[in-house]
């Protein structure tokens, strides 16, 4: 499931006067190896201040950050479970967008935000039957020349990202933006009727949809369902996380493993056999903690300090993976602790 940010796509473009360097003469929209940031060369619009004038402008992306993102969930009052959020930013621009992709069958009773931050509920026009749930540093859509410092400093840590929902844990893709540099427009765009213009837009489109950083994180995905059915929902959990080694977000030979043990305990639950289906319930647990012996304890893989995160790219990429594969597993763990505990007499 992708998600995708709710917060305003910004398209930052600088205008200049005619190009009349014979190395910038090429329509289209150009990588800048130097910066990550793109160059745009159009023909100006017929209406525009410099009509069939070649123009050029630049796109800021909002990806130049790092972000660690800590997943947490406790069961709370009112039979609810409450997910908190702990974002560490160790990139080269502040962060000022976070979203969080809800599905519209796991209800969600509150959500609060850290001091300095405003939480929108969007529905979204991309993933059927889901909201958007975005936290946003300051409100863009009211103040559109957002100064660069502003958003989570490089280096920094922010959690309080917070909401309440009686549905169990999944995993699935959070989005996080960068604070891009916004200058004001000097004169109108492309001619976007013509054939090289139209090329561009579409490329424009393409890099806006991906302008963001994806980080997983728990999110509320399984109903209870009522009356209570184990079969049901254990084959719930073992549907969603069928993908699990695709995304590297669990081992392969474990998850082989794990989806052995789910199916025998949906069979053996479903023939009414619970001492049995306990018993294989407790083998998952156990497989668990056979590959991550400290899953009960919160380490600097789950949660980090800014200080301990890599900064070294391939040990950085490393850290990320371990730490995905950690909250697959954490969120299995909880989600088959909660199904035995409803089957464990009192």
């Amino acid at each position: 499931m992708k998600p995708y940010c709710t917060v305003p796509a910004i398209l930052a473009i600088t205008l200049f006067a005619s190009v009349e360097s014979a190395q910038a003469t090429e329509e289209g929209v150009f990588l800048d190896p130097a910066t990550g940031n793109y160059t745009v060369r159009y023909i100006g619009a017929v209406d525009s201040d410099a009509p069939g004038l070649l123009q050029e402008g630049t796109y800021f992306v909002s990806t130049k950050i790092e972000p660690v993102l800590a997943s947490a969930y406790i069961w709370a009052a009112n039979n609810s479970i409450r997910y908190g959020y702990a974002i560490t930013n160790r990139g080269q621009q502040p962060l000022i967008g976070f979203v969080v992709p809800c599905v519209g069958y796991a209800p969600i009773n509150l959500w609060e935000s850290p001091v300095g931050w405003r939480t929108i509920v969007n529905v979204s026009n991309f993933i059927p039957q889901t909201r958007d749930l975005n936290w946003g540093f300051l409100d863009i859509d009211e103040d559109l020349d957002v100064p660069p410092t502003k958003g989570l400093a490089p280096g920094s840590r922010q959690a309080g990202f917070t909401l309440d929902s009686p549905a169990l844990p999944g995993i699935a893709e959070a989005c996080m933006e960068g604070n891009a540099q916004f200058p004001t427009f000097t004169t109108q765009f492309l001619d976007d009727q013509s054939p090289s213009g139209m090329q561009i837009e579409e490329k424009l489109d393409e890099i806006r949809e991906n302008d963001h950083v994806l980080r997983f994180a728990a999110i509320p995905t399984f109903p209870i369902p009522s009356p209570f059915s184990a079969p049901v929902l254990l084959g719930n959990i073992r549907a969603h996380a069928t993908d699990w080694p695709a995304k590297s977000l669990m081992e392969p030979e474990l998850w082989t493993a794990v989806d052995r043990m789910l199916d025998a305990a949906i069979r053996e639950l479903t023939k009414g056999h619970t001492a049995v289906g306990l018993l294989k319930l407790s083998e998952i647990r156990a497989a668990l903690r056979m590959k991550y012996p400290d899953l009960d304890k919160t380490t600097a893989h789950d949660d980090p300090k800014p200080e301990q995160i890599p900064g070294d790219p391939a040990a950085y990429k490393a850290f990320l993976g371990l730490h995905d594969r950690r909250l697959a597993a954490k969120v299995l763990d909880f989600d088959v602790a909660f199904v035995a505990k409803k089957l464990t007499p009192p």
